[in-house]
């Protein structure tokens, strides 16, 4: 899903399982922020969060993720940087815990690079929602700065 439809999404049902990746980090991090103020998550006792740069344990995420809420009503899972989505090797157990999330648990995946023929692709597809975060195109430039402008309350004439 392109940047702006993902955030009319967001404005609906809430998903278990997010994915934003992409090389614009504008939007996945405004993505991400809208994501959580939306489950209203207190970043004391119900975020956890881990970077892949460096080199958490797959079974320390994958644990996080299943486990259920001790402090909190939800649990949510914040995995930056995750290149489980460009690997070529099978995650299933990972795969498994993502078909059948509890209903109090959440999962947002950041990434860099995401091959959509991966299986984990597809999952996530399927149960969750997607942001492919690209740069803007030159083409694309009048609509996302008119969005800006109105959103400000101003509006750009022929003059400028």
């Amino acid at each position: 899903m392109k940047f702006k439809e993902f955030m009319n999404a967001l404005d609906g049902k809430i998903k278990n399982v997010y994915l934003l990746s992409g090389e614009e980090t504008f939007f996945i991090d405004k993505a991400r922020e809208k994501i959580l103020a939306r489950l209203n998550v207190d970043k004391e006792t119900e975020l956890i969060t881990f970077d892949c740069d460096a080199k958490p344990a797959l079974g320390e995420i994958i644990s996080a993720i299943d486990s259920s809420p001790f402090f909190g009503s939800k649990n949510v899972v914040l995995v930056k940087n995750a290149t489980f989505f460009s690997a070529e090797k099978k995650f299933e157990r990972l795969e498994n815990i993502l078909r059948d999330m509890q209903p109090t648990n959440y999962v947002i995946f950041t990434s860099r690079t995401a091959d959509k023929r991966r299986k984990l692709y597809k999952i996530i597809s399927q149960v969750g929602a997607i942001l492919e975060a690209n740069p803007l195109r030159p083409w694309e430039v009048d609509d996302w700065l008119n969005e800006k402008l109105s959103s400000l309350g101003k509006i750009m004439r022929g003059e400028a």
